[in-house]
């Protein structure tokens, strides 16, 4: 993103059109883009796994101190969008 504003504000250095174009407008435009972009992407993936369709429901194996570590993990973070299947596997 940073690199795009530099490219667009050396465009407009180098054209010489800063008549139609301001600056301080295209900046303040990135850096509101910048900061309004993480906010709404939390709040969106928040409300897709509400959603019982969009979460992804996994198996953890391994030692069961380690399956404890991961299935507290998947519980307090909902930012991953998945959720620890309670399924046994079949020997």
């Amino acid at each position: 993103m940073i690199l795009e504003l530099a490219i667009i504000l050396s465009l407009l250095t180098l054209t010489k059109t800063h008549l139609e174009y301001f600056r301080m407008f295209i900046t303040l435009y990135f850096v509101l883009l910048f900061i309004s972009l993480p906010v709404f992407k939390r709040y969106a993936k928040k409300i897709i796994f509400l959603l019982p369709v969009c979460k992804q429901k996994i198996l953890v194996l391994g030692k069961e101190s380690e399956v404890k570590i991961f299935k507290k993990e998947l519980q307090e973070n909902w930012y991953l969008g998945q959720v620890y299947s309670e399924k046994n596997m079949k020997k």
